[in-house]
């Protein structure tokens, strides 16, 4: 399930901010992607790890949920001008992660991997985030 609604402003950063913006806007969309996507391959990567696996799959054409979370270019951009993101979670046929997640009302007790994911590597992320973009405007610059 998607780890959404968790927008993050990254500040101290004006000097590389300005050299994205004297970039043209189609090289900075390919800056920013391919950073956004490496950084959200940390927490992906965790998330496939923690997400719970049964010891065989209840569906096994599906396979199991920690099989296939992905990463996938937000259609909801924070900041249109010059902001994007990434939404990283389960792909489209495991709609009952959601319920893994939180649980229901119904006596399924919340199985929460996804959150804690997103927390425990956040920072690692961010840091990737930071060199990525470093060497992208290196190269492209």
């Amino acid at each position: 399930m998607p780890v959404r609604g968790q927008p993050m402003k990254i500040s101290g950063m004006r000097a590389m901010h300005d050299r994205l913006q004297r970039l043209e806007p189609r090289l900075r969309k390919m800056a920013m992607e391919g950073a956004l996507f490496k950084a959200g391959e940390v927490i992906r990567s965790e998330m496939a790890r923690t997400a719970p696996r049964a010891s065989s799959p209840s569906h096994p054409e599906l396979g199991h949920l920690a099989d296939h979370m992905v990463i996938k270019r937000s259609r909801r951009q924070i900041n249109p001008k010059d902001g994007m993101g990434v939404n990283i979670g389960n792909d489209v046929g495991y709609f009952w992660a959601i319920f893994l997640e939180y649980g229901t009302r119904r006596g399924m007790s919340a199985r929460p991997y996804a959150r804690r994911s997103f927390d425990s590597k956040v920072q690692q992320a961010l840091r990737v985030l930071v060199s990525e973009m470093g060497r992208a405007l290196e190269r492209l610059a």
